[in-house]
């Protein structure tokens, strides 16, 4: 029950988009493209570390795909 920020990630490990969610909210929230992942966080870690849209992550090794 706490507000929450979600990072859409691609498979090549992209950050395509992060949203701030709502708590007991359903509004539906959906990536402006194909993503492969979904990290939610604290709403505001993103920001504070200074984690935005286009920025890459290093995918760890069991989730890499083969285009990754």
């Amino acid at each position: 029950l706490i507000p929450l920020s979600i990072a859409f990630i691609d498979a090549a490990g992209v950050i395509l988009d992060i949203q701030d969610m709502q708590p007991l909210d359903q509004t539906l929230h959906t990536a402006p493209a194909p993503f492969r992942y979904g990290v939610e966080a604290n709403q505001g870690w993103f920001a504070e570390h200074g984690i935005a849209a286009g920025d890459s992550v290093t995918l760890p090794e069991g989730l890499r795909t083969p285009e990754s």
